[in-house]
């Protein structure tokens, strides 16, 4: 039987996922260069997320599936099956 790492069983929060010193680099990014700078960051790291993290893609599922749903069509990309 499956035993839930404590890492599952934490409620996501923006401060959930990342280091400190990420989120810092986030905000000085936003500060620097503004949103659209911070963003294209952003693009990249979730991509790794999404590419590199099965938990992520995990969480990520129930939201995909209701996305989908309203979309018109299933949503396939980055399934994680255990």
């Amino acid at each position: 039987m499956h035993k839930p790492e404590d890492s599952e069983q934490k409620q996501w929060s923006s401060r959930s996922v990342g280091r400190n010193w990420q989120h810092q680099i986030f905000y000085l990014l936003i500060r620097l260069g503004g949103r659209r700078a911070a963003y294209a960051l952003l693009y990249v790291v979730v991509g790794c997320y999404v590419l590199f993290s099965r938990l992520a893609r995990k969480r990520a599922e129930p939201y995909l599936s209701v996305a989908s749903l309203t979309q018109g069509g299933p949503c396939t990309f980055g399934t994680a099956t255990d």
